[in-house]
């Protein structure tokens, strides 16, 4: 993995070395990489380094398996859901294509969608690979990450087919990573900020506006994002095999308060994902809230959503004496 500076060209790296073997991406929605994470992701991708995607949430916004709550009239599914595709069958659609984008040319297609035994409580997660690129969907339902790593409890995928527990969950985190990542010395884990009032200069730090200060560490970030990012920080600080990893750990909202900080070459290979994840949405008739408007509408490219692209925040961690990995 090729790490991109943090905050801005030509600043060096204090814990992290610039490059790593192998790179593992957790993040709870469908398109959280492709907006949050992009510039490392793009780079990942296109520089064939081996790269781990994982969805931990199905991003089904509340509709579980059918399709989006928002037009269930025959109108609406003659219109926009011809194909009758649930809601967060189309999501995770829209992440490949965007993906696709990005996977170097000499990689044959279409993809291969398989499952993976973890366990009997979870003996079927969906696999999905694509060149150098290993995706897997966990499909647990919006909001009972937050809800679980809070409060406990069983987590059940929109297809009633795996059920998580909080350690089931960690201990398949550790397994997804360890079983992709043989004989690899260094690898970086990629996830969301599971501390959001950190702050650091450069990083979710009070920026100066024309009223002083405007902080960004109190711009809520979403709780299935926390969720993840602890649920991986715990994974891996429970089992000492795993103190190798070097984390990324990615600024979720407030990123869009900054200045762009990706290259004009790579901002543009960003979008380009970002318009193949769009045209997916538009094209098998998923209607999302627009953030501008509070309407409903095909595709994400409200100005709110697009203010994600050319810019990502990220901070870096590793455990004290961390060493090369042995899996």
């Amino acid at each position: 993995m090729r790490i991109l500076s943090r905050f801005a060209v030509g600043l060096t790296l204090s814990l992290l070395t610039a490059f790593a073997n192998a790179a593992v991406y957790f993040v709870a929605h469908p398109d959280d990489a492709e907006f949050l994470m992009g510039g490392n992701l793009v780079t990942d991708i296109q520089g064939n380094y081996p790269t781990v995607i994982v969805v931990l949430s199905a991003g089904d916004a509340k509709n579980g398996n059918e399709a989006n709550k928002a037009g269930r009239s025959a109108e609406y599914l003659d219109q926009y859901n011809r194909d009758g595709n649930p809601y967060f069958r189309v999501r995770l659609m829209a992440n490949e294509a965007a993906v696709d984008t990005w996977v170097p040319a000499t990689y044959p297609r279409p993809l291969v969608r398989t499952t993976e035994y973890f366990s009997a409580a979870a003996p079927a997660v969906e696999k999905v690979i694509l060149g150098n690129v290993v995706m897997y969907y966990l499909r647990i339902p919006d909001v009972d990450l937050t809800l679980s790593y809070e409060y406990g409890g069983a987590m059940v995928d929109v297809e009633g087919v795996n059920t998580y527990s909080q350690q089931t969950l960690k201990e398949i985190i550790r397994q997804i990573i360890s079983r992709n990542n043989r004989n690899t010395p260094t690898i970086a884990i990629n996830i969301p900020e599971y501390a959001p009032a950190y702050s650091e200069p450069g990083y979710n730090e009070p920026l100066p506006t024309t009223n002083g200060l405007a902080p960004t560490t109190v711009e809520p970030d979403h709780g299935d994002h926390t969720a993840t990012g602890r649920f991986v920080r715990d994974a891996i600080h429970e089992n000492t095999a795993y103190w190798c990893l070097a984390q990324v750990i990615y600024m979720g909202y407030a990123t869009h308060r900054y200045e762009p900080n990706l290259t004009p070459n790579l901002k543009q290979r960003q979008l380009d994902g970002v318009n193949a994840l769009n045209t997916t949405l538009i094209n098998y008739g998923n209607m999302t809230m627009n953030g501008d408007t509070g309407t409903v509408e095909a595709g994400t490219t409200d100005t709110y959503h697009m203010s994600f692209v050319g810019r990502q925040r990220f901070r870096l961690y590793e455990e004290p004496g961390r060493s090369a990995c042995a899996f």
